[in-house]
């Protein structure tokens, strides 16, 4: 959940060829950047009751910054020393501000590049295959190993009203895209776009509340080549 508000699905569907969670389907937290967090509250018992079925073996609740002032911007850079991959730079920053009197507004955004990595070896039956005359199998095949990440881009805001006689006004969304190349087996090259944004008037009197929410999700295959090699013996 974000501000205690059920978060949407992402728009990818786990497949890892017979694994236990194939088929699942969950929220994507990589696209809510630490910097705009205030807490994340971790409910470990069953929160049925108050989140419904979904929620029997509990729930995360990423709560964001609600700071009407002051800010903070961070350059992070690290690699991995032992390959000399994976180099990876995060720049992030946040900034809170009034809205009116009785509000608030608040704003983060975070810009990620990272190398891709690799701790791949040759596969003994790919290497077979190769060594008959198979010109088609890569080298090594598969990779494993995180894939290269451009341009990965996320904003967020926070916003809030207090409009009196027990009736608040809240918004909150998250744009996000990045580029992402490499991975194993088989995909090359993924855009990935998400667009997602909560608003609601609600009253503390009545309990009850008007929810609108947007969501819109891209995934954009550029590509898709490689080779997976499944060999059964009998």
């Amino acid at each position: 959940m974000v501000n205690g508000k059920r978060r949407h699905r992402a728009s990818v569907i786990a497949f890892q060829g017979g694994g236990v969670n194939d088929g699942a389907q969950g929220p994507d937290i990589s696209v809510i950047p630490s910097v705009a967090l205030k807490q994340v509250e971790v409910l470990r018992d069953g929160a049925a009751v108050q989140y419904g079925s979904d929620a029997i073996a509990g729930v995360m609740n990423f709560v964001l910054k609600d700071d009407t002032d002051g800010g903070s911007m961070s350059v992070k850079y690290g690699q991995y020393s032992e390959e000399d991959d994976g180099a990876t730079v995060i720049v992030d920053g946040n900034i809170g501000m009034p809205f009116t009197d009785n509000g608030l507004a608040n704003f983060s955004f975070q810009l990620k590049n990272a190398d891709d990595t690799s701790r791949s070896a040759q596969r003994p039956d790919a290497a077979a295959l190769a060594a008959a005359g198979n010109s088609d199998i890569n080298d090594p095949a598969p990779i494993w190993g995180n894939p290269k990440i451009d341009d990965d881009i996320t904003v967020f805001g926070n916003i809030g009203l207090d409009l009196g006689d027990d009736k608040d006004f809240y918004l909150f969304g998250n744009y996000s895209e990045r580029d992402v190349t490499g991975g194993s087996i088989t995909v090359t090259r993924i855009t990935v776009t998400r667009i997602t944004v909560a608003m609601c008037i609600q009253s503390m009197r009545v309990k009850r509340y008007w929810l609108v929410m947007l969501v819109w999700q891209q995934r954009v295959y550029r590509a898709v080549h490689g080779l997976m090699l499944r060999l059964k013996h009998h």
